[in-house]
């Protein structure tokens, strides 16, 4: 993944949007993505 597009548009949804963002992903979920290939297991940035 490259990038990610938050919707902004309704001033409401920013909050939500910076939690998003700030959200941490369990690593279990970054392992499943390489074991079934999503992700580079040399993929340096987690």
């Amino acid at each position: 993944m490259k990038s990610i597009a938050l919707n902004s548009s309704n001033p409401k949804r920013v909050q939500q949007n910076i939690e998003m963002a700030n959200a941490e992903i369990p690593a279990d979920f970054w392992q499943r993505m390489k074991e079934e290939q999503l992700i580079d297991n040399n993929y340096p940035h987690l």
